[in-house]
């Protein structure tokens, strides 16, 4: 497995959302791609973060329904909006350490509207995890 990415294959959108926060939060608290440095008082971002989303494939018109869902989220739910770009033909976004770094030093914050359902949503991905073997 690769230390830097999330893999949101197979997730419905609240689901995978709700990982993405999840994520976004422990970068911002130095736990994920980062660290925090005594010396800058701040974290520090060290690496880019890849969002596996899949091409389609298994989506009822063929084309990705998480890929754009995410890249529209990573627009509208971080302040400062993050910047993504499609890679590896279409099926991972990339966030650039640069970005992330950025967000992080201008306060990390996430959108409270978007934390409506996330609690429930993280619950249900648990959940469907579980069921049907796919992590604990």
């Amino acid at each position: 497995n690769d230390r830097n990415a999330i893999d949101l294959h197979g997730c419905d959108r609240l689901s995978a959302e709700c990982v993405l926060r999840y994520t976004l939060r422990g970068i911002a608290r130095g736990d994920f791609i980062s660290t925090y440095s005594r010396k800058l008082d701040s974290t520090v971002v060290t690496r880019d973060l890849h969002i596996i989303t899949g091409i389609g494939r298994h989506s009822q018109n063929g084309k990705s329904v998480l890929r754009p869902h995410m890249s529209w989220y990573l627009l509208n739910a971080p302040d400062p909006p993050l910047a993504s770009h499609v890679i590896q033909d279409g099926g991972i976004l990339m966030v650039p350490s640069s970005e992330l770094q950025r967000w992080v030093w201008k306060g990390a914050n996430l959108d409270p509207w978007m934390d409506r359902d996330v609690d429930n949503g993280w619950h249900v991905y648990s959940q469907q995890r579980r069921s049907t073997g796919r992590g604990s």
